[in-house]
């Protein structure tokens, strides 16, 4: 039977069209898909189960924003799109919440470029900290490695957003400490007063605080300038 002339003169049964319908030559594939997983462990090597695996398009499309959880086990798969870049988050539930095995951690944010295949990507993270402060300290030397007696400054934000200025002048051994917010960056100030026999050149910075103590050492130069 011709199958054009039957289609015409309603000839042809109903089976098969449905067959032509269903055959897989006359559909479209399905568009292949990758997936970002791994595996997300504490700092003591221990799984993290219910922490919130955020994934977004960097090309800004909503429909690859996704979130999935991390399983008992502390491993998660999230699908995407291939050859595609991603911002990825891994934070805690909504609202701040914790993970269900009842901790809080420290966020974790960064960037994958998938390529066709699968991204593995394992990650540790860090029980969060309850303290709202933490410390800046270390120790100040000169190029021979000699101890110095200088004033050290910080300057930034606390946690409401106000601002704070501290100095401390370092002990005997080189040794200084100030106490500052955590999850801020602050502004290190390194200055010789210039009262000692040698004067040293001075040096600035910036610091970002997380939740942790920070150890800045600090190795100056002498001011050829001001020793003269």
């Amino acid at each position: 039977m011709n199958l054009g002339n039957a289609v015409r003169t309603g000839m042809v049964p109903i089976f098969a069209l449905l067959a032509i319908v269903a055959s897989p030559t006359l559909t479209a594939d399905a568009a292949p898909l990758a997936h970002i997983k791994g595996h997300v462990l504490d700092e003591n090597g221990r799984p993290v189960s219910g922490l919130v695996i955020k994934v977004t398009s960097m090309a800004g499309d909503a429909a690859l924003s996704k979130a999935e959880q991390t399983t008992s086990t502390g491993r998660y798969s999230v699908t995407v799109h291939p050859n595609t870049k991603y911002a990825i988050a891994f934070v805690n539930g909504t609202g701040g919440g914790s993970s269900t095995d009842g901790r809080r951690y420290d966020e974790k944010r960064g960037h994958v470029a998938v390529g066709t295949g699968d991204y593995r990507l394992d990650k540790e993270v860090h029980t969060a900290t309850t303290s709202s402060t933490a410390v800046i300290k270390g120790s100040v030397h000169n190029a021979a490695g000699a101890p110095i007696r200088i004033l050290v400054e910080v300057e930034g934000t606390r946690a409401d957003g106000s601002r704070f200025y501290k100095r401390v002048k370092t002990a005997a051994d080189g040794s200084y400490a100030l106490t500052v917010a955590v999850r801020r960056v602050h502004a290190v100030r390194f200055t010789d007063v210039g009262k000692g026999g040698v004067v040293y050149k001075s040096a600035s910075g910036h610091v970002r605080v997380g939740t942790k103590d920070i150890r800045l050492n600090k190795r100056l130069e002498v001011d050829d300038q001001r020793n003269d």
